[in-house]
């Protein structure tokens, strides 16, 4: 039995490609998240609207039957790792960024998302305060969470 059946999840044309691993957990709350990663190196302009309204490039929630699902974190590019901290079930999760930009540059991220609604900065950033190409004469949103350094 699927959870969620196959166009229902992302767009059928975005299925594939790279960042198409859909990493899953039931969280503290017995609700199953999954990470959605982004189907481009950095989307393009035009499909922001239409991933933003599906959650890719983010962390989605639901119910275990598929039902009430919900986009739980924005702004990540492709995660694939996430657990919940079994003291106060926060959501901690990986997110590889941007390629080409160079061989240290951007960081990879280790993230912690305590409450719903957070945006992590993709694509605007490509990981930590490095801005991408494609977004770096646009304004970024506000609000926006940075991983904490060391």
């Amino acid at each position: 039995m699927a959870i969620v059946e196959q166009g229902h999840l992302i767009p059928v044309e975005d299925e594939g490609g790279p960042h198409s691993a859909r990493v899953c957990r039931v969280g503290p709350d017995n609700k199953l998240y999954v990470a959605l990663g982004q189907p481009y190196n950095v989307p393009p302009k035009t499909k922001m609207d239409e991933y933003n309204k599906w959650g890719i490039g983010g962390i989605i929630r639901m119910n275990r039957d598929g039902t009430d699902r919900e986009v739980f974190a924005r702004g990540i590019r492709n995660s694939v790792g996430m657990d919940f901290n079994p003291k106060d079930g926060t959501l901690w999760f990986t997110d590889n960024q941007v390629d080409w930009m160079g061989d240290d540059i951007p960081p990879g991220e280790l993230n912690r998302a305590p409450v719903a609604g957070l945006d992590f900065g993709f694509p605007w950033y490509g990981g930590g305060h490095t801005r991408t190409n494609e977004y770096k004469d646009e304004t970024p949103p506000e609000g926006l969470v940075f991983r904490k350094s060391k």
